[in-house]
């Protein structure tokens, strides 16, 4: 399957050894719908592919190309691809520790996400004081609720905004136009 964030599909495939074959037909369908012919070229031997460009609305489609001979014959479809277009970014927050809070000593950090299609990685950074710090990337499961633990004694005193970001598998961050951070006071004096 793949995952996209643009509107414009653009699929290509070889033609066979078969010199009989007299078009070739593109389809597609979302889910749940018939399949549907999109383009239709003529077969000339001397092209070795073919290219089709779509522009589809939000969701999944599957895509094949069947081959007509003279008399007519048309082939099964090719195997079918699965595209995913996905504009919508995941959604991510800090949950712990409250937003405003003063922290001390080691602490959990907790974030949830959700995607409509599929999550593709998830990650907290924090910053603040001259400290940048940005974890690995977390599970790939959907929703999911991650903790961490930061030992805010290795840290200077003040100011620190903690972000939740996730990025789906079609490459939408939540982060591109802000997102929610909290603020925390550490306070280890």
């Amino acid at each position: 399957d793949v995952y996209i964030n643009q509107k414009k599909v653009t699929s290509s495939w070889k033609n066979g050894a078969n010199e009989d074959v007299t078009y070739i037909y593109n389809y597609w369908k979302t889910e749940g719908s018939r399949w549907t012919e999109s383009n239709k070229w003529p077969h000339p031997t001397s092209q070795p592919s073919y290219a089709g460009s779509y522009n589809q609305d939000e969701g999944v489609h599957k895509f094949c190309v069947v081959a007509v001979d003279r008399a007519g014959n048309r082939s099964d479809c090719s195997a079918t691809y699965t595209v995913t277009y996905d504009i919508t970014p995941p959604t991510a927050k800090v949950v712990a520790p409250a937003n405003g809070s003063v922290v001390r000593a080691t602490i959990d950090i907790t974030g949830k996400m959700t995607d409509e299609t599929q999550a593709g990685s998830h990650w907290f950074e924090i910053k603040g004081n001259n400290y940048e710090y940005t974890t690995g990337a977390g599970h790939d499961n959907g929703t999911d609720t991650w903790t961490i633990n930061w030992d805010t004694a290795t840290v200077p005193d003040g100011t620190y905004t903690i972000r939740y970001v996730a990025k789906d598998k079609a490459g939408n961050r939540n982060d591109v136009n802000g997102s929610v951070v909290h603020t925390v006071t550490v306070d280890n004096t």
